[in-house]
């Protein structure tokens, strides 16, 4: 039975998908990775170092408050799915995309809220 459930696309990045999706059990909102195992650019070795790279990092940020929350990690035959905690707003992507750079005292107050 699957524990989580996908329920809205949020974004895109180069080699993946972002969704918004709930825990079955008390429908509490989480944020979807899906990266694919391989693709025309990539091959499935190349994937899974990339994966592992994020994961490392995505686990180093996991005692800093309102960072990256790594949930479970899923795998299908095609993808790989990270489920991580979901925070309401905009995505950093998004900021950068916009902004482009933090000056330290903005990227001081996002690491401590």
């Amino acid at each position: 039975k699957k524990t989580f459930r996908i329920s809205k696309y949020l974004d895109k990045g180069a080699y993946s998908r972002v969704f918004l999706g709930y825990r079955r059990t008390d429908r509490k909102q989480v944020a979807m990775k899906s990266i694919k195992k391989a693709d025309s650019r990539r091959n499935e070795g190349q994937v899974l170092r990339s994966l592992r790279n994020e994961m490392m990092i995505i686990k180093s940020l996991h005692s800093v408050n309102n960072v990256l929350k790594l949930l479970g990690v899923y795998e299908t035959s095609s993808k790989y799915i990270l489920v991580m905690k979901y925070y309401k707003g905009v995505s950093l992507k998004s900021y950068l995309n916009t902004k482009h750079t933090f000056d330290e005292k903005r990227a001081r107050k996002l690491v401590r809220t």
